[in-house]
């Protein structure tokens, strides 16, 4: 089978090899090698020198990599437009002669691979992973509502699955990476300084401020703590002056994009990993920090609620309260037994989002929709 990838990914070229983030999503795309004869990927040329966070793609994915601008507001539709027209050469490429189309939605380029395959006789199958928030949310870019909308028509015959419970899982390490976690905070206890990681880009929609204020009342309460904050973005000075207004300058380190290890050096340490995000899909920050024993506390978004309500419902609070999530960390550190519990079924969730797993859902999803399973030559025919 031929496999064609059309990702909004960020690519940069090392030497010969090509390096790609977020690295959640080249988990999966390299998962996706070993399941085709040949997979073609186009994402989008990244400027600069790659990122620590930033991956190497398989080297068996031949990858193509374009440049799509964007934006905010009428002027930056326009020029993701323009970007996707000057793309479709290297759009049609990618699709040529390609028995399944993969789009990892949302995405400029989906857009633009959509009218092509919905504009095509002869088009292959179309699988679309949808990756953000399944439904509407206030500020939500009205090209994410459109593209939705089209998916959930079956435009261009697309097959659309989610992320979480009920669709594939979100994978973040190898099952051997997994194992290893587990055997390394094995003997993890809640201990002080309270360790809290929050780990997102830093965009209004993350809650960053809101882990700052649930981090000074706890303070305030008298509670040492050390708050670790991994990632970038516009928010960044307005985090920083808030640390500095709320008398938190010794206890919150910022530490910008990290590569897996150092990230997995920050989740061994962490007792709890944050997340006050007003829009997700199931971010694999918190899968990743429950693999180290982490207890997760996040808002109710997207898939969030499906697993963390099974684990514990008390886990979820809302986006817009400090206080509750400062009330929330304090009652379960004064409970190490209660903190403990909970972190090891954390780690049994993360455990079963493997990359393995990753790959076997995707299988069972191809055999119920298309028969993937059977011959290749029964495959050709079914088309």
């Amino acid at each position: 089978m031929k496999l064609a990838v059309v990702s909004d990914l960020a690519i940069w070229r090392a030497g010969d090899v090509r390096l790609a983030a977020p690295p959640g999503d080249v988990l999966e795309i390299n998962a996706l090698a070993g399941l085709s004869e040949r997979v073609r990927l186009l994402g989008l040329a990244a400027a600069g020198d790659p990122p620590p966070h930033a991956v190497a793609l398989d080297p068996h994915i031949e990858v193509s990599a374009t440049s799509v601008a964007g934006g905010r507001g009428p002027a930056g539709k326009l020029r993701a437009l323009g970007g996707c027209l000057r793309a479709t050469p290297a759009l049609r490429r990618t699709l040529a002669a390609a028995d399944l189309v993969h789009l990892r939605c949302p995405s400029k380029l989906a857009w633009a691979a959509l009218a092509l395959l919905t504009a095509r006789l002869d088009r292959p199958r179309v699988w679309a992973r949808w990756g953000g928030e399944a439904k509407n949310w206030p500020g939500e870019p009205p090209s994410y509502r459109l593209q939705r909308l089209a998916l959930g028509v079956g435009v261009a015959g697309a097959k659309t699955t989610t992320v979480g419970l009920g669709g594939l899982p979100n994978p973040t390490r190898t099952a051997d990476q997994l194992a290893a976690a587990e055997r390394r905070t094995r003997s993890k206890r809640l201990d002080h300084p309270l360790r809290l990681l929050f780990v997102a880009r830093l965009s209004p929609d993350k809650g960053g401020e809101t882990v700052l204020a649930a981090a000074a009342a706890l303070a305030h309460r008298g509670r040492p703590l050390r708050l670790d904050i991994a990632g970038d973005g516009p928010e960044k000075p307005r985090l920083e002056a808030a640390v500095r207004r709320l008398g938190l300058e010794g206890s919150v380190v910022f530490h910008g994009w990290l590569g897996a290890e150092a990230l997995d050096a920050l989740a061994a340490e962490a007792h709890f990993a944050l997340l006050p995000s007003r829009t997700e899909g199931f971010p694999r920050a918190l899968h990743e920090a429950m693999a180290f024993r982490a207890v997760p506390l996040a808002s109710p978004a997207g898939a969030i609620p499906q697993t963390l309500a099974r684990i514990d419902p008390q886990l979820l609070l809302p986006a817009d309260n400090p206080q509750r999530w400062a009330d929330r960390i304090e009652h379960i550190a004064a409970r190490p037994e209660q903190w403990r519990r909970i972190a090891d079924v954390c780690r049994e969730h993360a455990a079963a989002c493997s990359a393995e797993a990753y790959r076997d859902a995707v299988l069972a999803f191809w055999e119920r929709t298309w028969g993937r399973g059977r011959p290749a030559a029964a495959w050709e025919a079914a088309r």
